[in-house]
């Protein structure tokens, strides 16, 4: 057998292999290839986009809290301040009613004060007439001297308020 034969028919062999290869599985090869690159190259697309999704929520989720918190020490101050209000209108209420149970009072005092005045004025001039009744004996007409006094006490009493 001759060498250069049996080389001839290998190369000869081996060229229609690499025309049939090429020609109808290299195609399917390197679309399976390419697919499989398609799908690599999504799936690291979406993999850093989703690393981007998860980056801006946390950026989200700090900005939030940030935000909740400026809003809950807004509230709070807003609280302190409305419990500050509620307190110094509390007291300025107090201080009112204080007032007005005060002017009560000296009203109810200056109305007792003009009884008690009345009162004893009545019981001096009730000894004052007994005093005199005594003084004088029996012949003294109580009712129409009671009824003098009490006229006097009153005429004295306009001359003092007046």
């Amino acid at each position: 057998m001759n060498l250069n034969a049996t080389l001839l028919g290998e190369m000869i062999t081996f060229g229609i292999f690499i025309w049939f290869t090429l020609r109808y599985v290299w195609p399917f090869i390197m679309k399976a290839m390419q697919e499989r690159e398609k799908t690599i190259a999504n799936g690291l697309a979406a993999a850093e986009k989703g690393v981007q999704e998860l980056e801006d929520a946390h950026r989200k989720t700090a900005e939030m809290l940030h935000k909740a918190r400026l809003d809950a020490a807004e509230l709070i101050e807003k609280a302190h301040q409305r419990a500050a209000d509620m307190i110094e209108s509390a007291k300025a209420q107090a201080r009112e009613e204080g007032s007005r149970l005060i002017e009560l009072a000296k009203g109810d005092i200056a109305q007792e004060r003009e009884a008690a005045r009345h009162e004893l004025q009545r019981q001096v001039s009730q000894i004052a007439m007994t005093a005199v009744s005594k003084f004088l004996g029996t012949g003294v007409d109580v009712r129409q001297q009671q009824a003098a006094l009490d006229k006097f006490v009153t005429t004295l009493s306009m001359k003092e308020a007046s």
